[in-house]
């Protein structure tokens, strides 16, 4: 199927002065395994 700009919706996001929340894209894996790997030893008490 194929998209028409005019269906496209602009996806939420909350912003504040120094942080955007977004919902992740794709593109977006690289660098959160990176910072995920990074604190891994602090995560894994909540998981």
């Amino acid at each position: 199927m194929f998209a028409l700009p005019f269906f496209r919706r602009d996806l939420p996001a909350l912003k504040g002065d120094r942080v955007t929340l977004r919902v992740p894209f794709t593109n977006d894996y690289r660098e959160w395994a990176v910072v995920r790997g990074e604190s891994r030893a602090f995560l894994e008490p909540w998981e």
